[in-house]
């Protein structure tokens, strides 16, 4: 049997010539980001013992990230009324030009620029950070529409790989290049900008309409504010990425003032420890990457949390050098099972017409705890030191505090009416996703509300599960009443099914069907009567069906299954892992059909087909 509908996979991101463009220029634009960072140090006159001084890095990282705060609005709206390719274009293509200008600042055989120009140097981080805060919404924004929504947490694994890549790399040879020439350093950093530039023109994207209307900025900047806002699962998203680049602020400061008070070291120790933070976050992406874990995005953000928060808490009291290097690395570990997920989330949550000033609204919020704590920690200068190990202990017990009411609200809260259904719908969800690789297709047809009958074909004992873990809403099965069995007596009345004498007609099982969709439920049937083990292809319906969806006012939406395990007992298909699917087609509207219910049941069960393939 075909399995139909191939054509609805996306590309494989190997083959997806966009995305190597993608994530080629991301490199290319962290080797850009870490070598200005590496050259402002010098160009203010400062030596490499400065590296670990806390208060001159959070004055360059407060003129870096001031732009978000200001510019980010502006820049989200372009993202979404502009090509987001030329956006990325313009800001790296100006990147590299604001760099050649620097480059003319420091004299010919000198390794700093004059104290009198120190005000350049810090202009040109500033406009450095303007064109950053525009690259940004238009990149993350436009992962989606490069790899599609199945692949993204992938890709996204995959660019922020490439983006530490660069910035390690750029770390280390702008200190090899910076010991010969600052100059030299400089014109690299120009010209990484400029190649990065140069891969977007290259990139393609699937034609989206856009509003080219550019005359009410301000109106539109505020619409995309409120939708972020109203919307709790973004609103939710932003603020955790708040809490943790705000963390971010106070952690790298914190980790050079430990390198110092607690493992003695110089400055090269510094980029021992702070090395590993990077490295680790490039191991979290790589395996997220490769492996694609199935199970949700909110429990790698909790479990991120957790592991940030730990060893953020022992990197404040550990005096071992060596095991600091490990804890650092376990830190950007958490950070990366962290922030990859948290961007993925985010970019399904929010549409394509709005992403752009969605994620502006992130950096905005996100960013201005950074600007405020790095500009607090500049102003104090050697002050603020004796703080910095105290403040990041608070802030690891902050994020350990924050997963565990995150994973409290996670577990209790979804679809269902109960916190007990809610459980067990999580923890079904997980399972089918980990064990039966799950993948559902047509997602969208599933009406958010009203009265909707779910007809399936019937594989496995499993498919009841598969197809709630599919739904984001409570599904009344009707269940043979044999299957409901005493020891399983707390499982039925979680979810409530309705028992359905099987071989000969139920009018009272009907009766209870239709009373749940005339209450606006999800009522499920399975038609066949029974397991199919007899091929993929779908057996003949019953005919009560029909009856059922128009006495309860109901749309029947047409569900296929595939690749559950088949054979054996209907419970042990739980014990079997698989590689199981689930397709929904478009919802019938029986109102609008006026043929006999015979006639309705002939066509739901052509329709079901036509999602396996067999029409």
């Amino acid at each position: 049997m075909a399995d139909g509908h191939t054509s609805q996979r996306p590309t494989a991101l190997w083959r997806n010539v966009s995305f190597h463009l993608l994530w080629s220029s991301t490199f290319a634009s962290g080797v850009g980001d870490r070598l200005i960072m590496n050259a402002a140090l010098p160009m203010l006159g400062y030596g490499p013992e400065s590296a670990e001084n806390a208060s001159i890095q959070a004055g360059i990282q407060f003129f870096f990230f001031l732009p978000y705060l200001l510019w980010s609005p502006l820049a989200g709206w372009l993202s979404d009324r502009l090509p987001r390719k030329w956006i990325m274009f313009a800001a790296d293509e100006t990147r590299g030009i604001i760099l050649l200008l620097a480059f003319m600042m420091v004299p010919a055989g000198m390794q700093e620029v004059p104290a009198a120009h120190h005000w350049q140097v810090w202009a040109v981080i500033l406009c450095v950070g303007v064109m950053a805060a525009t690259f940004v919404p238009a990149k993350l924004s436009i992962v989606p529409n490069v790899v599609g929504l199945d692949l993204l947490s992938r890709a996204n694994a995959a660019v922020v790989s490439m983006g530490i890549i660069g910035n390690l790399i750029g770390f280390i040879v702008g200190g090899l290049i910076v010991e010969h020439s600052l100059r030299a350093m400089i014109m690299t950093g120009a010209m990484a900008y400029m190649i990065s530039g140069t891969f977007w023109v290259f990139l393609k994207t699937p034609w989206r309409q856009r509003a080219l209307e550019l005359s009410r900025p301000i109106a539109d900047i505020a619409r995309g504010l409120r939708y972020a806002m109203s919307h709790r699962p973004v609103r939710v998203l932003i603020f955790t990425a708040a809490l943790v680049w705000g963390g971010v602020a106070v952690y790298m400061p914190a980790l050079a003032v430990v390198n110092v008070e607690l493992y003695h070291r110089s400055a090269a120790g510094f980029m021992f420890v702070a090395a590993p933070v990077g490295l680790g976050m490039l191991i979290a992406a790589f395996i997220l990457g490769v492996c694609n874990p199935r199970f949700g995005s909110e429990v790698l953000i909790m479990l991120g949390l957790v592991l940030c928060g730990t060893f953020i808490g022992l990197q404040m009291i550990v005096p071992v050098f060596g095991i600091g290097v490990g804890i650092a690395l376990m830190t950007g570990i958490g950070a990366g099972v962290l922030l990859v997920p948290l961007n993925t989330m985010l970019q399904r949550c929010s549409a394509d017409h709005i992403r752009g000033r969605v994620f502006a609204a992130k950096e905005i919020i996100q960013e201005f705890g950074q600007v405020v704590i790095s500009f607090v920690i500049w102003q104090a200068g050697a002050a603020a030191d004796p703080w910095m190990r105290p403040a990041s202990g608070a802030l690891a017990i902050g994020l350990i505090v924050m997963a565990g009411f995150g994973l409290m609200y996670f577990v209790l809260t979804g679809p269902g009416p109960t916190r007990a259904m809610n459980l067990l719908w999580r923890l079904v969800r997980m399972y089918c996703e980990i064990v039966h690789r799950l993948q559902v297709y047509g997602r969208q047809h599933m009406p958010r509300d009203g009265a909707v009958l779910l007809v399936s074909n019937h594989t496995s004992g499993l498919d009841p599960a598969l197809l709630q873990s599919a739904v984001a809403r409570p599904v009344c099965w009707m269940m043979a009443r044999e299957y409901m069995i005493g020891p399983l007596g707390w499982l039925w009345r979680t979810i409530m099914p309705i028992g359905v004498r099987r071989g000969r007609p139920d009018p009272q099982a009907a009766r209870q069907a239709i009373g749940r969709l005339a209450a606006g439920e999800v009522v499920g049937i399975f038609p066949e009567g029974r397991i199919n083990r007899e091929g993929d292809d779908v057996m003949d319906f019953n005919l009560g069906l029909a009856m059922i969806a128009r006495r309860g006012g109901a749309v029947i939406v047409p569900v296929y299954i595939s690749g559950s395990p088949r054979g054996g007992k209907p419970l042990g298909a739980y014990l079997r892992p698989s590689r199981s699917r689930v397709r929904f087609g478009e919802p019938i509207d029986l109102s609008k059909i006026a043929e006999s219910d015979e006639a309705v049941v002939v066509y739901v069960r052509e329709q079901i087909r036509r999602l396996g393939g067999f029409v």
